[in-house]
Protein backbone atom coordinates (compact mmCIF):
# COMPACT_ATOMS: atom_id res chain seq x y z
CA UNK A 1 0.00 0.00 0.00
CA UNK A 2 2.70 2.11 0.86
CA UNK A 3 4.47 1.47 -2.45
CA UNK A 4 1.46 3.09 -4.23
CA UNK A 5 0.94 6.65 -2.43
CA UNK A 6 3.99 8.45 -3.78
CA UNK A 7 2.90 8.12 -7.42
CA UNK A 8 -0.60 8.46 -6.49
CA UNK A 9 0.27 11.86 -4.24
CA UNK A 10 2.43 13.59 -7.47
CA UNK A 11 -0.71 12.44 -9.14
CA UNK A 12 -2.97 14.45 -7.20
CA UNK A 13 -0.27 17.18 -6.60
CA UNK A 14 0.20 17.21 -11.20
CA UNK A 15 -3.42 17.87 -11.29
CA UNK A 16 -3.92 20.53 -8.68
CA UNK A 17 -1.51 22.51 -10.13
CA UNK A 18 -2.65 22.14 -13.70
CA UNK A 19 -6.19 23.24 -12.51
CA UNK A 20 -4.81 25.97 -10.67
CA UNK A 21 -3.08 27.34 -13.46
CA UNK A 22 -5.87 26.76 -16.08
CA UNK A 23 -8.24 28.79 -13.26
CA UNK A 24 -5.71 31.30 -13.56
CA UNK A 25 -5.73 31.74 -16.56
CA UNK A 26 -9.47 32.07 -17.55
CA UNK A 27 -9.50 34.54 -14.84
CA UNK A 28 -6.55 36.29 -16.87
CA UNK A 29 -8.48 35.95 -19.62
CA UNK A 30 -11.75 37.10 -18.48
CA UNK A 31 -10.04 40.56 -16.69
CA UNK A 32 -7.90 41.04 -20.15
CA UNK A 33 -11.37 40.61 -22.16
CA UNK A 34 -13.28 43.02 -19.70
CA UNK A 35 -10.52 45.72 -20.02
CA UNK A 36 -10.99 45.26 -23.84
CA UNK A 37 -14.34 45.81 -24.30
CA UNK A 38 -13.79 49.13 -21.72
CA UNK A 39 -10.88 50.64 -23.92
CA UNK A 40 -13.28 49.95 -27.12
CA UNK A 41 -16.24 51.20 -25.30
CA UNK A 42 -13.87 54.60 -24.38
CA UNK A 43 -13.37 54.85 -28.14
CA UNK A 44 -16.53 54.14 -29.11
CA UNK A 45 -17.40 57.52 -26.94
CA UNK A 46 -14.69 59.51 -27.84
CA UNK A 47 -15.05 58.51 -31.90
CA UNK A 48 -18.60 59.59 -31.41
CA UNK A 49 -18.01 63.39 -30.71
CA UNK A 50 -17.69 62.71 -27.20
CA UNK A 51 -14.96 65.61 -25.77
CA UNK A 52 -13.44 67.04 -23.24
CA UNK A 53 -14.24 70.91 -23.06
CA UNK A 54 -11.37 72.71 -24.17
CA UNK A 55 -9.72 74.65 -21.48
CA UNK A 56 -8.25 77.65 -23.37
CA UNK A 57 -9.82 79.07 -26.56
CA UNK A 58 -8.26 81.47 -29.12
CA UNK A 59 -10.01 84.74 -30.50
CA UNK A 60 -12.04 83.03 -33.29
CA UNK A 61 -13.53 80.67 -30.58
CA UNK A 62 -14.18 83.28 -28.20
CA UNK A 63 -15.67 85.02 -30.47
CA UNK A 64 -18.37 82.26 -31.40
CA UNK A 65 -18.92 81.26 -27.43
CA UNK A 66 -19.59 84.82 -26.80
CA UNK A 67 -21.42 85.57 -29.87
CA UNK A 68 -19.56 88.41 -31.04
CA UNK A 69 -16.99 88.73 -34.23
CA UNK A 70 -13.28 87.90 -34.42
CA UNK A 71 -13.14 91.92 -34.80
CA UNK A 72 -14.73 92.64 -31.11
CA UNK A 73 -12.69 90.00 -29.60
CA UNK A 74 -9.66 92.03 -30.56
CA UNK A 75 -10.61 94.90 -29.32
CA UNK A 76 -11.59 93.85 -25.83
CA UNK A 77 -8.47 91.76 -25.67
CA UNK A 78 -4.87 92.91 -26.00
CA UNK A 79 -4.31 95.74 -27.72
CA UNK A 80 -0.22 97.69 -26.94
CA UNK A 81 -0.49 100.98 -26.39
CA UNK A 82 1.99 103.72 -24.75
CA UNK A 83 1.85 102.62 -21.34
CA UNK A 84 2.13 98.71 -22.03
CA UNK A 85 -0.61 96.39 -23.18
CA UNK A 86 -4.14 96.53 -21.89
CA UNK A 87 -7.11 94.13 -22.27
CA UNK A 88 -10.53 94.17 -21.49
CA UNK A 89 -10.82 90.58 -21.97
CA UNK A 90 -7.95 88.10 -19.51
CA UNK A 91 -6.37 86.38 -21.41
CA UNK A 92 -2.74 83.95 -21.78
CA UNK A 93 0.29 84.45 -24.07
CA UNK A 94 2.21 81.64 -24.79
CA UNK A 95 4.63 82.66 -27.16
CA UNK A 96 3.22 84.63 -29.82
CA UNK A 97 -0.27 82.74 -29.54
CA UNK A 98 -2.93 84.61 -27.59
CA UNK A 99 -5.39 82.24 -25.54
CA UNK A 100 -8.21 83.22 -23.34
CA UNK A 101 -9.30 80.76 -20.75
CA UNK A 102 -13.18 79.42 -20.77
CA UNK A 103 -13.27 80.11 -16.87
CA UNK A 104 -11.69 83.26 -16.67
CA UNK A 105 -14.05 84.69 -19.32
CA UNK A 106 -17.16 83.55 -17.60
CA UNK A 107 -16.34 85.40 -14.61
CA UNK A 108 -15.29 88.06 -16.65
CA UNK A 109 -19.04 88.25 -17.83
CA UNK A 110 -20.67 87.54 -14.53
CA UNK A 111 -18.61 90.87 -13.30
CA UNK A 112 -19.25 93.20 -16.36
CA UNK A 113 -22.83 94.85 -16.46
CA UNK A 114 -22.71 96.26 -19.65
CA UNK A 115 -19.62 96.09 -22.20
CA UNK A 116 -19.47 98.51 -24.73
CA UNK A 117 -16.71 97.77 -27.49
CA UNK A 118 -15.32 100.44 -28.52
Amino acid sequence: MKHYLTPISILVLALSIYCGCRMLANEWKQDHFIKQDAAASIRSVLDRGVQKPKLLMTADEVAVYLGINTEEVQQLGPIANSSGVTSELPYIQIGNQIYFSKMAVDEWISKQGTVIVP
